[in-house]
Parts: structure tokens; C-alpha cells; sequence
């Protein structure tokens, strides 16, 4: 009996380390790939990364592109990396011009850094920071929407 209970404990440490592994390495992935999109970018003054890729969820996609005009002069602390878009020129325009295109929160994936580490998503997704770190990475699916974009705007407002 007492064998029987040590295995199951032994059983479900190793699962929790490989569950905590590959959340490590996913995130440390989503870490170098943020920082060799953008090497000048200091971790420890941002928030929140909303990762935008122009490829898949349309909807999803043009929710964020409506998040990043609404709040981008809003709130302190967040950047948003546009990513898989086809050409600049589409870019621009699904932006709504220069003003949002070239503005200093706004980092773009031009060599598709994302794609090439592996990191492919068809739907917006929040990095969470905490003190430069990668505290949750979170994805806007089209069921949870609202509560992604609320869940951002919490953090920025609370995180330190």
C-alpha cells in the first residue's frame, strides 16, 4: 500500500515537471524571440506584449488591430508586435495609416522571428510581464475575447 501511494506521488511529480518544463521552454522561447525582434526593447519597463499576426482569425485579428488604436496612447507599459503580415504596404493599411504604424509602442516582425522559433498562432496573444520576466502568455481566442482584452487592461492598470 505505502509502495503503491510513493509511485503514484513519484508519478505525479514527473508530471508536473514536464508540464512545468514545457511551459518553461515555451515561454523562454517567446522570450528570445521578442528579444532578438527588438534588442533595444528594455523587458523591465513593459507590461503587456500583444502579439498581432496578420495570417488566420480575421475577427480576432481586427478586434486587436481596434484594441491597439484604442489604448495605445491609453496606457503605459504595453507594446504590440504586428507579425506573418504579407507586405508593409498591407500592414500599413490594416492599421489605418502612419500614425499607428510608426508609433513607438508598435514593433514590427519584418524577418517573421515568431514563425521561424516556432511560434505560430492564429489568434492575438498577451505576454505578461513581471520585472522583465515572462509571467503567462495568454491567447484571444474568439470565445474569450472580452475577457482577454479585460484581463490586459486589468494588468496594466495593477501590475507594478
Amino acid at each position: 500500500m505505502k509502495e503503491s501511494i510513493s509511485r503514484c506521488s513519484l508519478i505525479v511529480l514527473f508530471l508536473f515537471g514536464i508540464l512545468f518544463s514545457c511551459t518553461y521552454n515555451d515561454k523562454k522561447k517567446i522570450y528570445d524571440a521578442v528579444r532578438e525582434i527588438d534588442p533595444e526593447l528594455d523587458m523591465n519597463e513593459v507590461k503587456v506584449i500583444l502579439v498581432i499576426p496578420n495570417g488566420g482569425c480575421s475577427g480576432c485579428i481586427n478586434n486587436a488591430i481596434k484594441f491597439l488604436k484604442e489604448s495605445i496612447d491609453e496606457y503605459e507599459g504595453i507594446k504590440f508586435i504586428m507579425t506573418q503580415f504579407v507586405s508593409i504596404k498591407s500592414l500599413r493599411l490594416s492599421m489605418g495609416g502612419n500614425y499607428f504604424y510608426a508609433h513607438d509602442k508598435v514593433i514590427i516582425d519584418q524577418k517573421d522571428i515568431f514563425l521561424k522559433k516556432g511560434i505560430h498562432s492564429i489568434y492575438p496573444f498577451a505576454i505578461f510581464l513581471n520585472k522583465g520576466r515572462i509571467k503567462k502568455v495568454m491567447y484571444g481566442d474568439p470565445e474569450s475575447s472580452a475577457i482577454f482584452y479585460s484581463e490586459i487592461k486589468t494588468y496594466l492598470l495593477t501590475a507594478n
